[in-house]
């Protein structure tokens, strides 16, 4: 199965033929499609195949094949989903997943320390914002590519070129 990736919750059923509404995590939304399978957290492998998705005011609506009425459906209400690491379609070279940003550890050109990625905060039609820790200090980046040098994966590690004063005028 690999490694499971969270994608976000369920939080209530919609309508009566089992669709659940669900919040998804930064990037969950991306890693999403139909005739994918999902799996349940803390509930010994159980797997849901998504017969019909859509995104609707920033939440997700799914329909899995294995629940075809609202009783069945409320079962999942407050559960986590996540997508095996597997399922995910190859990405071209320079280019990753959202979650794949969290928890990598954030350096400027010179190699100090910033912080770690902790969180995303996905702005609609705009440029995504790391929420960056260090310590006590927190720290709101856009992630736009001018901003890096370098991302590598395999080390969890983002080379960062912020803009002069960003850090000092952005820090909580």
């Amino acid at each position: 199965m690999g490694k499971l990736i969270p994608i976000g919750k369920v939080w209530k059923v919609r309508g009566q033929r089992g669709e659940v509404t669900v919040l998804p995590v930064p990037g969950g939304a991306e890693l999403i499609a139909p005739q994918k399978s999902l799996s349940l957290s803390g509930e010994g492998g159980i797997t849901l195949r998504i017969e019909r998705c859509q995104e609707h005011k920033g939440r997700l609506i799914l329909k899995f094949a294995e629940y075809d009425n609202i009783e069945k459906a409320s079962q999942l209400v407050g559960k986590s989903l996540f997508i095996s690491e597997a399922d995910l379609p190859p990405l071209p070279p320079d280019e990753f997943y959202r979650f794949q940003l969290i928890g990598m550890k954030m350096v400027d050109e010179k190699g100090n320390v910033i912080g770690k990625v902790a969180d995303i905060i996905e702005i609609s039609g705009g440029t995504d914002i790391l929420v960056v820790t260090e310590g006590d200090k927190e720290y709101l980046i856009p992630a736009a590519k001018k901003y890096f040098v370098k991302i590598d994966l395999k080390n969890k590690l983002l080379v960062s070129k912020p803009p002069k004063g960003l850090l000092e005028i952005n820090a909580i």
